[in-house]
């Protein structure tokens, strides 16, 4: 383009347009920057306490009561308020194996602690 065509083609620019298209892009970069910052600031103060939360939950499921659970599927063992397998097997409901509790007394134990057992 040579030099003198500059002028013209300055001249035919919508100057007003173009302020009201950067005008426009200043106020949705300035919008994105407080929704940015409120979400980082939300996120960053939540994160102490869901380290707590985490550890709680942890603490918590070694306090449970009753009896752990065998999985039938991958023969995991399971937490005992735990309802689904851990590895993903499926609903406990579904998948519980029948334990043996093999610290409860046998009959060998009876005969062998004097215990009176009928035999025919």
């Amino acid at each position: 383009m040579p030099f003198g065509d500059y002028g013209a083609y300055l001249g035919r620019l919508d100057i007003i347009l173009g302020i009201l298209v950067a005008a426009a892009g200043v106020v949705v970069a300035i919008g994105a920057y407080v929704f940015l910052r409120a979400a980082v600031d939300d996120v960053l103060s939540a994160l102490p306490h869901l380290g707590d939360r985490i550890a709680e939950a942890n603490r918590s499921r070694h306090a449970a009561q009753g009896h752990e659970w065998v999985c039938r599927e991958c023969r995991s063992i399971n937490a005992p308020n735990a309802i689904w397998c851990y590895r993903g097997c499926g609903s406990r409901y579904q998948n519980e194996d029948p334990r043996i509790d093999l610290r409860a007394a046998t009959l060998s134990d009876l005969d062998a602690a004097g215990g009176d057992r009928r035999r025919s």
